[in-house]
């Protein structure tokens, strides 16, 4: 299996070539401004979700013990939320 940082270097590179790719097109006027736009979002929406999984199966596979439930997820999420939000006061 290849290393986190190597997992996280080739999903960027893709997203980088698509990008160049795209500008390329739109300067030749094959492509407008909102297709790059949106492609761009769906691109990143899709890496957000391809790093959760690679940073569970990573945990998963380094540290057997590592299970967490959704539950208990968003549970450190809403304490951390709360937390942040009696610092600011």
């Amino acid at each position: 299996m290849e290393s986190y940082a190597e997992a996280y270097f080739s999903l960027y590179v893709g997203f980088l070539a698509s990008v160049i790719l795209l500008y390329i097109y739109f300067n030749d006027g094959i492509v407008n401004l909102g297709t790059i736009t949106i492609f761009c979002f769906l691109n990143l929406c899709f890496l957000t979700g391809v790093q959760e999984f690679i940073l569970i199966a990573y945990c998963r596979i380094k540290f057997p013990s590592f299970t967490v439930t959704y539950e208990e997820a968003t549970k450190y999420r809403i304490n951390k939320k709360k937390q942040k939000r009696r610092k600011k006061k």
